[in-house]
C-alpha cells in the first residue's frame, strides 16, 4: 500500500539518496593509519547507534505507505507543514554541502571520531559562524521530513537527535581542545554552536 500523497513525499528520498550515494561516499576514507587522536565509543554504543539509524531507516519507509501521528487533517495545514519541512530540508541540504567543502580533507566520521595527522582547524566558510553545521543540518532534515509527512514524531525525532548530537559534540569538542588548545577554546567561545554569535572568530 502507497499513500496518495507519495507524490509529496518523493523529493525528500530522491535528496536523501543523493547524499548517500554522492555526498556521503565520497568523503576521505577514515584511515586509521593517519590518526594522530581518537576517542572511539564503547561497542555497546556502536551497536546501538547502528541499530537506531536502521530503525530510522525503517521508520521513514513506512511513512511512505502510511501516516504515522498525523499532525492534522487539513489540506491547508499539512500544505504550509510541507513548504516549511521542505524549506529546512533544502538548508539542511545547503548548509550540509557547504560545511563538507569547507572541511575537505580534515573531514572525520562521527562514531570513530579522531583528530587525523596534518589536521587543521577550520574556521572558515560556515564554521567561521558555527561549530556543527553537520549535526545541525541533519537535525533540519529529519524535522523537515516529519514535517512533509506532517507527523508528530517530528516533536520525538528532533530531541532524540539533538540530545545524540550534543553528548558527541562534547566529545568532539574535548579531542579538538586537546589537540588546538587556546585557539580551538577561542574559537570555541567566540562561535555558535548551531547558531552564530555576534562576534565571530578570526585567526
Amino acid at each position: 500500500m502507497v499513500r496518495s500523497d507519495i507524490g509529496w513525499i518523493i523529493p525528500c528520498v530522491l535528496i536523501a539518496f543523493y547524499q548517500i550515494n554522492y555526498t556521503w561516499k565520497k568523503l576521505p576514507f577514515d584511515d586509521p593509519k593517519y590518526t594522530e587522536i581518537a576517542d572511539n565509543y564503547s561497542y555497546r554504543q556502536k551497536l546501538g547507534y547502528s541499530l537506531l539509524k536502521y530503525f530510522l531507516y525503517v521508520l521513514f519507509f513506512l511513512e511512505l505507505s502510511c501516516e504515522i501521528l498525523p499532525i492534522s487533517n487539513s489540506l491547508m495545514i499539512i500544505l504550509i507543514l510541507r513548504f516549511v519541512g521542505y524549506t529546512l530540508i533544502f538548508f539542511g541540504f545547503l548548509l550540509s554541502s557547504l560545511a563538507l567543502k569547507n572541511l575537505g580533507a580534515n573531514w572525520s566520521g562521527m562514531i570513530n571520531y579522531r583528530i587525523k595527522k596534518g589536521q587543521c582547524l577550520v574556521i572558515r566558510g560556515v564554521y567561521k559562524y558555527i561549530r556543527h553545521p553537520i549535526y545541525l543540518a541533519v537535525i533540519l532534515e529529519i524535522a523537515g521530513y516529519q514535517l512533509v509527512v506532517h507527523s508528530w514524531l517530528i516533536v520525538i525525532l528532533t530531541i532524540a537527535a539533538v540530545v545524540i548530537f550534543l553528548y558527541h559534540i562534547q566529545k568532539e569538542d574535548n579531542l579538538l581542545e586537546n589537540k588546538f588548545g587556546n585557539k580551538f577554546i577561542k574559537y570555541k567561545n567566540s562561535t555558535g554552536l548551531f547558531f552564530p554569535k555576534k562576534r565571530n572568530f578570526n585567526d
